[in-house]
């Protein structure tokens, strides 16, 4: 019976989409009104990328059905919706992007540094994660994304294509683990499933009447490459979140108010563009007594908790949120 259930909600479904269908992004214009109305500055490529290509009435067909029970990875939901739910993911490297769990993992030893690395005419290695690429996939409207718990029973089904192939599983396990993580001592942290939810969660965390969007230029390819350091600017706030890309079927960010942090404007010679430079933003952790002991930047940098700062690049695909007055 419930076969026949599901095969009928099938059907039902795609004679609905098409119906439905237009042509226009009703939802990525809404989600670029949010934008404009709470942030200043132009949207980031890598953001602009993931506009949601949803129309109205096809965002009114998916919200009441992402709820039912016999919802299943239907492959024009995941279509139209530029969803990534049959694709093998591979998961993020260990310790790179999220920076409250103690890995003990192999690391690439250009992960982390200190503060005196950024000093202009220096060079130095670029970490190999910075060509790490998730696949691109879109926001989900708020709408449909409220009715999507991130737990792992409720992915699995709603995406069984997803948790069926062996890397992806482990991707959407890893994302899994930061979310349900306990944050370190004064940092609050959040994974948000939509846009609007993550502009909300800087907005309220980092208060001021201005908010804005900061991210390094270009990253891709830079992986392993030798470069020099050029101008350094640091910015003058302490009001930081930093948002870093997570795997989920959809695009998701796992967002952490920074207690204690600095950020830095750094630009760094392309070896592979002669003459031309990249603006890169660094993030150092000037307090890391919270961390624990068995951290691997410790390790790489022969440093224990509080004993130092510990400083790390941004990728063009991770945002970082300042509140100002």
């Amino acid at each position: 019976m419930a076969s026949v259930l599901f095969l009928f909600f099938n059907l039902s479904l795609s004679v609905l989409v098409v119906s439905y269908a237009l042509s226009s992004s009703s939802a990525a214009s809404q989600q670029s009104k949010f934008w404009s109305q709470n942030v200043d500055g132009n949207m980031p490529k890598s953001i602009l990328s993931k506009l949601s290509p949803l129309s109205e009435s096809e965002t009114e067909v998916f919200t009441p059905l992402i709820s039912q029970k016999y919802f299943s990875s239907n492959p024009k939901f995941c279509t139209t919706a530029n969803l990534v739910c049959s694709a093998v993911v591979n998961p993020p490297p260990p310790g790179v992007k999220i920076y409250n769990f103690g890995f003990t993992g192999k690391v690439d030893p250009s992960s982390f540094f200190r503060l005196l690395v950024l000093k202009k005419g220096h060079k130095v290695t670029m970490p190999s994660h910075l060509d790490s690429q998730l696949p691109n996939r879109s926001f989900l409207p708020p709408e449909i994304a409220r009715n999507i718990p991130l737990n792992a029973s409720e992915l699995q089904r709603i995406f069984p294509t997803a948790f069926s192939i062996p890397l992806t599983k482990a991707a959407m396990d890893k994302s899994l683990g930061y979310c349900n993580a306990p944050a370190v001592k004064g940092e609050r942290g959040s994974c948000l499933k939509t846009l609007e939810d993550m502009i909300q969660f800087s907005r309220e965390n980092l208060g001021g009447k201005h908010l804005a969007a900061l991210t390094s230029d270009y990253t891709k390819g830079m992986g392993n490459q030798v470069v020099m350091i050029g101008n350094v600017k640091p910015y003058k706030t302490n009001k930081i979140i930093a948002c870093h890309e997570i795997f989920f079927p959809f695009a998701t960010y796992y967002c952490y108010k920074l207690p204690s942090t600095r950020i830095y404007d750094v630009d760094v010679a392309n070896p592979k563009k002669m003459g031309t430079m990249n603006k890169f933003l660094v993030i150092c952790h000037m307090d890391t007594s919270g961390w624990t002991p068995k951290h691997v930047a410790f390790k790489l940098l022969k440093l224990s908790p509080g004993k130092g700062e510990v400083c790390h690049w941004i990728t063009q695909m991770d945002l970082i949120w300042i509140g100002y007055d």
